[in-house]
């Protein structure tokens, strides 16, 4: 095999993994996408792909809600904060009290992406999780 050869297939194989992870990104973006408009401020709850209700910062501060004082870890260091916050458990019983039990798991979505799971044992625990 000559050099000619050789600089075409790397540059074929560059060219095949570059189409590769486009096709990659495009997927990811297509099953990443929302639907759902969700603006800053509000909380949309869904069971599956079913809304089952959108709610703002005013819903949620009509709720019961408490101040906590949490340790946060970060790699900017060990910080504390105060916290106010609704239990997460509180929203879900204000939409319908038969929410929780009908789930084993509850995943949360930021506006910027950023997604948590949560099991709904902990959501469950008094004092445990909470919206702030």
């Amino acid at each position: 095999m000559n050099k000619t050869s050789k600089a075409i297939n790397q540059r074929n194989i560059l060219i095949s993994v570059i189409l590769t992870l486009v096709v990659i990104v495009a997927v990811f973006a297509f099953l990443n996408r929302g639907n759902d408009a969700l603006q800053e401020g509000q909380l949309l709850i869904k069971a599956g792909d079913t809304g089952l209700v959108r709610l703002t910062i005013d819903d949620i501060r009509k709720l019961p809600a408490v101040e906590k004082n949490m340790v946060i870890n970060s790699s900017f260091g060990t910080m504390k904060h105060e916290f106010t916050g609704t239990a997460l458990l509180d929203v879900l019983n204000s939409v319908d009290p038969e929410l929780a039990p009908k789930y084993t798991r509850i995943i949360t979505k930021g506006i910027d992406n950023y997604t948590s799971a949560v099991e709904m044992d902990e959501v469950l625990e008094n004092d445990n999780v909470f919206i702030a």
